[in-house]
């Protein structure tokens, strides 16, 4: 499914009278001055997707450095950053420049810690009764016990949907790829077009963007009851082959 597919089910649909899905000239299509817009409201839409499901899994390995207990888990660590202010020697996530870390954690999921023999033993988290229990402190930190003794982390997270390249978004939506399944595609037009009719307001004493994110959360409600999202499945390896990590 590529951008330009998406602009054409809002300007088709929920976009159709007004004119951000339509010229003027009854040709019902995004125009080219409106699509940064309508794909801000798109990634948005992607981001909400992404938190509420687990749509995409990550993972980062963190070197553990004997004297240090807290690591945000942010680019400015990331060894491939080239361009961040921090130390070299204190970048400790472990990626690499052909696959860099990009800032897309949306929420941690699992913490595994390399035991002695070099296997990774899940870690219990937040849970103030445990003295071996890592602490999540925010979204992307994390601080360690100090019983710990490992050297090496491997967080596994859930991850956001990739940045549009926004030099092709109005050129060539065709060529910018979203990675959403078509299960999840109507709740995505729902929120767009609630972000997008927001600031009409009342039409014939009825409120359309509110309208449409109110169908949103019961498209979500149904998916959560289908349960569309990804199975979380450990040491199988399913996310790796399937290109998600």
């Amino acid at each position: 499914m590529t951008l330009n597919d998406i602009f054409t089910q809002l300007a088709h649909g929920e976009l159709s009278q007004v004119i951000l899905g339509n010229d003027g000239k009854s040709q019902l299509s995004v125009p080219e001055g409106r699509r940064k817009q309508v794909a801000s409201h798109i990634q948005l839409g992607l981001t909400a997707l992404y938190t509420r499901f687990r749509l995409r899994e990550g993972s980062l390995l963190v070197r553990v450095t004997p004297d240090v207990r807290a690591y945000i888990l942010s680019a400015d660590y990331a060894t491939s950053n080239t361009e961040s202010e921090v130390p070299t020697e204190n970048r400790y996530i472990q990626d690499s420049v052909a696959v860099p870390f990009q800032n897309d954690l949306l929420k941690v999921e699992r913490v595994y810690a390399k035991g002695s023999v070099g296997h990774f033993d899940e870690l219990d988290a937040n849970k103030p009764d445990n003295p071996s229990a890592v602490t999540l402190t925010e979204f992307n930190s994390l601080v360690l016990p100090d019983t710990l003794k490992t050297d090496l982390l491997k967080v596994i997270y859930r991850g956001d949907h990739p940045p549009f390249d926004i030099h092709r978004v109005i050129p060539a939506p065709q060529l910018i790829s979203v990675y959403i399944p078509p299960s999840y595609l109507q709740a995505l037009l729902y929120y767009v077009a609630s972000r997008a009719l927001n600031p009409v307001g009342m039409v014939a004493e009825f409120h359309e963007g509110n309208g449409y994110m109110q169908k949103f959360e019961m498209e979500c409600s149904r998916l959560e009851q289908l349960n569309y999202s990804l199975d979380q499945e450990h040491g199988d390896g399913r996310f790796e082959r399937n290109g998600w990590v």
